[in-house]
């Protein structure tokens, strides 16, 4: 075993950003996921969390969006927005 397979693995959010024009489809976008990352993004560095930002465009689940999810094996979040970041970061 190396060195690398002894360190504990690092925790990220990986979030959808996906923005689907027209309006046959809700997406993550139209439901404030960019504003949430770029609250998280701003949580993350003032509360000095050595954790990564994944943003990704589609995560399967727009019609509960923004889909988040804590990496790696942590829960989906579904639902997210700007106000909830601080008791996300909490978790």
């Amino acid at each position: 075993m190396g060195d690398r397979e002894l360190e504990p693995r690092r925790s990220w959010l990986r979030a959808c950003v996906n923005f689907r024009s027209g309006d046959r489809m809700t997406s993550c976008g139209a439901k404030g996921s960019r504003e949430m990352t770029k609250a998280l993004q701003a949580g993350l560095s003032e509360r000095k969390l050595d954790w990564h930002l994944e943003k990704v465009h589609c995560m399967g689940k727009c019609h509960l969006g923004p889909t988040m999810r804590v990496l790696p094996n942590g829960p989906f979040i579904m639902g997210v927005q700007e106000e909830d970041v601080p008791r996300v970061l909490d978790l």
